[in-house]
């Protein structure tokens, strides 16, 4: 190791004293929760990866007919599955296999409020000719495998006027990547990316098991003053590299997955574990909105189907900056089950085997990171008390190391929505609380947010996330979405935010103690626009008011923070 590098871990083996991460908070925002795509795409966008399906709709056929069941069997699809783009496209194979099948092709599309996946196949019974294999991306399609080439690229331009509230060196002091922070009144700058590489999967001989697997790289650069530093900079490293085996036995909708290697993995809504922080995309890694970087370091996952059952195993490590590793790593596993198609359960139990963090403490000493394990469970109902369109949601998580951590967050979500009017509304409010260490008690009790993200969901502010995560806090948050097209879509997020403890140590060095518990306010709107099957636009404004806590811990004037984003998702 060199000097240069022997520096840089010290450094970082001195800030895991005062924080579990990199300060500030790492960015990685760009999960909106409204994406579309195609079977003619060569991969969905990163945050369409695993998501968990709700609902699966055949349409261009009846019902009652006996195509119906045949195409259905043949898909293998069903609602709780994740969203395995190979074992999509294998299942729309033997589809379009079927004799009385002339064409097919399927969509998969996601909305935010309430956060739902959604797969509809397109039958095309008529007795025209079957047409020919599709090309490009599709490299080889055949009844028992498929090779398609995974190519999709990103840009972004983004403006900010007064970044950290306009006092950036206070809130990123001692940042181990914020070489030259934004520090006038006004940030601007563009970020681009491109991913490249193939995908296939191919059945074994004539049993239900296949194996499959994808490898790509991935090129980011960036250009301007972002948050951290004004150097151009650019960067191209591995990105997906990975293996499974499926076994898939269709008649009795079980099922079982094996894969290991570097790949997406985001669990249930993201409040414990989000790709979107699974990798970092800062420092001298460019893309620091776009977050183009999703996939985890090393990843192992068994995912099990008993019909409406889904047991998950999982081991986690994420793809840290080298020279700021902390070696934490995450290992653990998930139960859910759909009671009936309104009613989910679910459990997740989640250990820390190994991290180099530690928490400090209000006294001076630090307790470790690693040993420390979490407990979850979550419910969610849809047409509550029979009011359709309606549904609650809810999930706890409580976390302990020995006798010296005692720790707890949760959340809870009413909401309505109204898909078949116009504009198909929406409104929701969620209320969502983290504990803090209270320095009067022996026990550490800060929440620790594990690996939790998404713009989506659980990124709470875009501006107020950097200085604050998702610890020591109370929040309000409202949301209204609207469809005044059928490709846009309209989201108004409204958030209050409140300290639990004035004691904030494990969070920015500048706000280790709070003079109160107002932290301040954010709007958010964000319009979501699939132009085509291949072109997504986010476009985004958000407003953060700073409160009494932010506005003392400033050494210049604390003044509220906008930023702008222009965001543009190509997938060939």
């Amino acid at each position: 190791m060199t000097r240069s590098g022997q520096r840089f871990r010290a450094r970082c083996a001195a800030l895991a004293l005062a924080s579990a991460a990199l300060c500030p908070l790492p960015v990685a925002a760009q999960d909106t929760g409204i994406f579309v795509a195609t079977s003619d795409t060569a991969l969905p966008p990163a945050i369409l990866q695993n998501a968990r399906i709700d609902a699966v709709q055949i349409t261009g056929i009846d019902p009652q007919s006996p195509l119906y069941g045949s195409v259905g069997a043949a898909f293998a699809i069903v609602p709780g599955d994740p969203v395995e783009w190979l074992k999509l496209q294998q299942g729309l194979t033997a589809v379009r296999g079927l004799d009385d099948v002339a064409a097919a092709r399927f969509t998969v599309a996601r909305d935010a409020n309430p956060t739902r996946t959604t797969v509809t196949l397109a039958i095309d019974a008529s007795t025209a000719a079957k047409p020919a294999a599709s090309g490009f991306p599709t490299l080889l399609r055949t009844d028992s495998a498929l090779v398609t080439l995974i190519a999709s690229g990103s840009f972004g331009a983004f403006s900010d006027s007064n970044p950290w509230f306009g006092d950036g060196p206070t809130f990123t002091q001692l940042s181990a990547v914020a070489k030259h922070p934004a520090t006038g009144t006004r940030a601007s700058w563009v970020e681009a990316s491109f991913e490249a590489g193939a995908g296939g999967i191919t059945q074994l001989g004539n049993a239900p098991v296949y194996i499959y697997g994808a490898a790509t790289a991935l090129w980011s650069g960036s250009l301007g003053q972002d948050l951290f530093t004004n150097e151009a900079r650019s960067m191209v490293a591995a990105e997906k590299l990975y293996a499974g085996l499926l076994y898939a036995d269709k008649a009795n909708r079980r099922a079982a997955n094996l894969s290991f290697g570097r790949q997406n993995y985001t669990l249930g809504d993201g409040f414990l574990f989000s790709q979107y922080s699974g990798s970092a995309n800062a420092g001298p890694r460019p893309g620091l909105y776009l977050s183009p970087r999703t996939t985890f370091d090393m990843t192992a996952l068994v995912n099990i189907r008993l019909d409406t059952l889904r047991v998950q195993g999982f081991y986690l490590d994420p793809n840290e900056i080298e020279d700021f590793e902390s070696n934490t790593n995450f290992a653990g596993g998930n139960i859910n089950w759909q009671v009936t198609p309104k009613i989910t359960v679910g459990a997740t139990y989640v250990t820390i085997p190994r991290s180099d963090s530690r928490f400090r403490l209000p006294g001076g000493g630090s307790v470790p990171r690693q040993g420390e394990e979490t407990l979850a469970v979550n419910l969610r109902l849809d047409d509550v008390l029979g009011l359709n369109g309606s549904w609650v949601q809810g999930e706890y998580a409580g976390q302990w190391d020995g006798s010296e951590t005692r720790a707890w967050a949760g959340y809870a979500i009413v909401g309505w929505h109204a898909p078949g009017s116009g504009w198909q509304p929406s409104l929701s409010y969620r209320y969502s609380a983290f504990s803090g260490d209270d320095p009067a008690t022996a026990r550490y009790e800060r929440y620790d947010p594990l690996m939790s993200g998404g713009l989506a969901d659980w990124v709470q502010g875009v501006n107020m996330k950097k200085l604050f995560g998702n610890a020591n806090m109370n929040v309000h948050r409202v949301r209204a979405t609207a469809k005044p097209a059928g490709n846009l879509t309209l989201t108004l997020d409204l958030f209050d935010f409140q300290a639990r403890e004035l004691n904030n140590i494990g969070g920015l060095p500048a706000l280790d103690t709070l003079a109160t518990h107002d932290v301040g306010r954010e709007v958010t709107l964000r319009g979501d626009w699939v132009v085509s099957k291949r072109l997504f636009i986010l476009l985004l404004a958000s407003h953060a008011v700073p409160g009494s806590a932010i506005v003392d811990a400033a050494v210049r004037q604390a003044r509220p923070w906008t930023t702008l984003q222009f965001s543009a998702f190509v997938n060939f």
